[in-house]
């Protein structure tokens, strides 16, 4: 049989020693029998050769905020000056909801981000620029208020979409994924950081069976 290892890191004596013994002998207690571990032994040579390497793996990134932030601050930015006093407490950021928002179900979940974007677009500068930037520099009152309306709608659907992100793709979603290599080498070895010379007959077979193989 070509093991798929050929070539490549050879494994230490005593874990091919190991799965000799595994092959041959009918008095074992693994859970393979003689003659039918063809594509078994296989796929455990690959998956030991991938412990060799660091795989690549991608993950989906839900820490990107650009686009609802950006939103959010172009809509404070047209929002009438009596809406934006109400995240100040004198000419300090609120720190919590308001009491006359504290128990709305779109405050609260918003608060933050509103903070946020607040804070980014605060001088006079930051506004013009922003304007300018959506195209919307020198409009009227009443076009800001058209055009905060529009924008309101658009901000909250990109702030769901990054809100079902984070539901569906939690990080501990893909924790493994961060280590593959050690993952890997837990699944073979039992431990992240295990390696061949750790491997021998007492991890592929079931207590008592080694006596057997002897006395085979």
């Amino acid at each position: 049989m070509t093991s798929p290892l050929s070539g490549s890191s050879s494994l230490t004596l005593n874990f091919v020693i190991s799965l000799s013994a595994l092959l041959v002998s009918n008095q074992g207690d693994s859970a393979i029998t003689q003659g039918a571990n063809n594509a078994e032994f296989d796929t455990l040579c690959k998956i030991i050769q991938l412990t060799k390497s660091k795989p690549a793996i991608t993950k989906p990134d839900n820490t990107i905020t650009t686009e609802p932030n950006a939103l959010q601050r172009l809509t404070l930015t047209v929002a009438p000056p009596e809406w934006q006093k109400l995240l100040k407490d004198g000419k300090e950021y609120r720190k919590t909801v308001p009491d006359a928002h504290k128990d709305d179900n779109v405050w609260k979940p918003r608060w933050s981000s509103w903070i946020t974007a607040a804070k980014e677009s605060d001088s006079q500068e930051q506004q013009d620029k922003l304007l300018k930037l959506a195209g919307a520099d020198g409009i009227t009152m009443e076009q800001k208020a058209w055009l905060r309306t529009a924008l309101l709608l658009l901000a909250e659907e990109a702030q769901a979409l990054l809100d079902k992100l984070a539901v569906d793709f939690p990080p501990t979603k893909f924790s493994a994924v961060d280590t593959p290599q050690e993952t890997l080498k837990a699944a073979v070895y039992d431990a992240a950081d295990g390696s061949d010379s750790a491997l021998n007959a007492d991890k592929l077979f079931k207590a008592g069976s080694l006596a057997n193989i002897h006395d085979a």
